[in-house]
């Protein structure tokens, strides 16, 4: 009983905060562990007031589709920084996680372009060629080559 009127108190918190300013947070990259300690609320909590109003989970997906490109251009900016070879390898895990970040929330935008799988059977192919194939006699000509240059040499 004293866990639902804990439950309850952070969906209310979380209701007077606003969803517009817990959004806001998200699209500029906060990870929803900051918000939890932020707003001292916890994961069912959270989950249960997303869950309360109609149309808020899909705001919430924007909100985490426009982190991803928050997230994005952030890549830039770290690799761009003068670092030390030490500084380097961090920033390098530093991309990549935010780059795995932004293709696994949008994949569509930031994920691996997969191309469509092609496989052609060539053996296949040549054989079905083959039976098409009809088969054309060619009658010999007795058209000499030799003849005809010396017809035109005499003139």
């Amino acid at each position: 009983m004293a866990g639902q009127k804990i439950l309850s108190a952070q969906v209310r918190y979380l209701n007077e905060v606003g969803e517009d300013k817990i959004f806001e947070l998200i699209t500029v990259g906060n990870t929803l562990k900051q918000i939890y300690a932020k707003y001292n609320c916890g994961n069912r909590g959270f989950y249960k007031w997303l869950g309360q109003v109609e149309g808020r989970k899909g705001r919430y997906y924007e909100a985490r589709r426009l982190a991803a490109d928050f997230l994005a251009d952030e890549i830039l900016d770290i690799a761009d920084a003068d670092m030390d070879p030490q500084q380097a390898n961090l920033a390098k895990l530093r991309i990549d996680s935010r780059k795995w970040w932004s293709s696994r929330v949008s994949p569509e935008k930031w994920g691996d372009k997969k191309s469509p799988t092609l496989q052609i059977n060539l053996n296949d192919m040549h054989l079905e060629a083959l039976k098409n194939i009809s088969v054309i006699e060619h009658e010999p000509t007795s058209l000499n080559v030799y003849e005809e240059d010396d017809d035109a040499n005499k003139d």
